[in-house]
């Protein structure tokens, strides 16, 4: 089973509601506002205590493809998604194990400390060597991701007290993780100590909810309200929602200057959203005005256009078109990149896409974006513009 790790890659999306009367509906409003974060699978986990049963059972629902798929029919939330809290997951991973149905979180146990459930943004830098030291004392995998790790520590946590064996669990992982954890009794929120991947926390009525972006929020008219900060572990519970203020949890790394991923600015995320307390299209803007700045008066670009592919590449391309005078125009356009690969190019500034990304990897997709665009009659394209 080592043989074949998953590990999503980072643009997992997570959701969560708690104290909602329609928490798993609200929860699919927010994964499909996050669909552009991963279309391979996605998931829903609510807690529902069923009068007169006096311990909440744990209620799921998985399964691969998009959110609007998954999710069918709609009686799925009145008759299996009960509860007032939920948590939820677009899963987008590596191949390997990506057809394991098993992988498609939340994943969730019952064990001495009730029901609990997790959903991940992020990957665990040390979740190898953590599991082979569970696996040498018998524990059991029923998943090849790294998130199962996290399930398995809380559970062998000698603390009594349930905040305190996720503390615990969190503090031996290492690496990126944004978290929705459901409980019986609350929602947690968890934030890695460098704060790679962002989490914000939002406000619906008397609701609290949680989302790897603002976005998610505006689809239910709900308020954000601020980040989870780096290291910091939120808790929502029963007396939040009477006083209005979540429980907060430091964990021992807390501190450590952030390591914020641009990648959410020139890839991941949506332009509507806000994400380490900056817009992503105004952050996006300014580096096309850059860009622009840097490269925009070398004559080897001199062309008459640009074309720019994927909405991730409007705000760059904007700003570089006002800053030089070049035209440009969308080749495509993807409703939020639904059903799209989030490896649809961030930015299609033609001539300047090699300069935009120095790397191997990117190119590499320089190259294939270029071969691409070859095959356009771009006379015929820009005719259609007239």
């Amino acid at each position: 089973m080592t043989d074949k790790i998953d590990k999503p890659r980072d643009h997992c999306g997570v959701f969560g509601v708690y104290g909602h009367p329609q928490a798993a509906q609200v929860t699919f409003l927010g994964l499909h506002a996050l669909q552009h974060r991963g279309q391979e699978g996605s998931g829903i986990v609510t807690s529902y205590q069923e009068p007169p049963r006096s311990k909440p059972k744990f209620l799921s629902h998985r399964g691969f493809g998009l959110v609007n798929d998954v999710f069918k029919p709609e009686s799925i939330f009145t008759d299996v998604l009960k509860g007032e809290s939920a948590i939820g997951h677009n899963r987008y991973s590596t191949s390997g194990a990506s057809d394991n149905a098993a992988n498609i979180q939340p994943i969730m146990v019952n064990y001495r400390g009730g029901n609990v459930a997790v959903a991940h943004n992020g990957n665990l830098t040390n979740f190898r060597a953590i599991r082979r030291k569970l696996q040498d004392t018998g524990t059991i995998f029923q998943t090849t991701s790294d998130t199962e790790i996290i399930l398995h520590l809380i559970a062998r946590s000698s603390e009594e007290e349930q905040i305190r064996q996720i503390l615990e669990a969190l503090n031996m992982v290492e690496g990126a993780f944004s978290l929705a954890i459901l409980t019986d009794t609350m929602m947690v929120a968890a934030r890695d100590p460098l704060g790679v991947r962002p989490l914000a926390v939002g406000r619906l009525g008397d609701a609290f909810l949680i989302a790897s972006e603002t976005c998610a929020f505006d689809i239910v008219d709900a308020e954000y309200i601020c980040d989870v900060h780096p290291g910091e572990v939120l808790v929502f519970d029963r007396e939040t929602l009477k006083t209005g203020e979540a429980k907060s949890f430091r964990l021992d790394a807390m501190g450590t200057p952030p390591r914020h991923c641009i990648f959410e600015y020139v890839y991941f995320s949506r332009p509507d959203s806000t994400i380490f307390n900056e817009s992503v299209d105004k952050v996006r803007r300014k580096l096309g005005k850059a860009l622009a700045a840097e490269f925009g008066s070398v004559e080897k670009w001199e062309t008459d256009f640009r074309a720019v592919g994927a909405m991730r590449g409007i705000g760059w391309v904007v700003l570089y078109q006002d800053a030089t005078g070049k035209r440009f125009f969308n080749q495509w356009v993807n409703e939020h990149d639904v059903g799209h690969p989030a490896g649809a190019t961030p930015i299609l500034v033609m001539d300047v896409f090699e300069h935009a990304f120095m790397t191997d990897y990117g190119l590499k997709r320089a190259d294939y974006i270029a071969a691409f665009f070859k095959n356009i009659d771009w006379k015929a394209a820009e005719a259609r513009l007239k």
